[in-house]
């Protein structure tokens, strides 16, 4: 896995079973393994930087993390 330039963690996009899979590892943070639910690479790799890009909102800018309403519903 490869550092990103942000050093948010280790990110990767792997294929198995011809379904792309996301795979982010943050700091401080869970583990975030997905599938991309997807056969097209760069599909993935568009999630991949989406869930990236949100990460670094959270932990750089301060803004809430998004929920799904049965995540919010738990807490």
């Amino acid at each position: 896995m490869k550092k990103n330039a942000y050093n948010m963690g280790a990110c990767t996009v792997a294929k198995a079973a011809c379904i792309y899979y996301v795979d982010i590892a943050i700091p401080g943070e869970k583990r975030v393994r997905r599938s991309a639910r997807t056969k097209d690479k760069k599909s993935a790799e568009n999630l991949r930087d989406e869930f990236k890009h949100n990460a670094w909102c959270v932990s750089h800018l301060g803004h809430k993390p998004k929920r799904l309403w049965d995540e919010a519903a738990l807490k």
